[in-house]
């Protein structure tokens, strides 16, 4: 029988990798696949990460949104 991880386990995950890069840009089934983690976690985390005004979003309307932190510069 499979086990899956709790999704709190995930989200500290997508959280401590968004800590450890000052600069970032992810769709969240990139980051997902990256981390070995479940996309809708992901995709509710970034949201999350978005909405505390850790992160950016910018969607599109052919690709999936893309997450990202630039501190350089300002979001528009």
């Amino acid at each position: 029988m499979f086990t899956r991880r709790a999704p709190a386990i995930d989200e500290k995950r997508i959280i401590d990798f968004v800590a450890q890069h000052e600069t970032l840009s992810e769709t969240s089934l990139s980051l997902a696949y990256k981390l070995g983690v479940d996309a809708r976690v992901a995709r509710r985390t970034l949201d999350e990460l978005v909405k505390a005004g850790a992160l950016h979003c910018r969607t599109f309307e052919d690709i999936e949104p893309v997450y990202y932190r630039n501190p350089g510069r300002r979001a528009s």
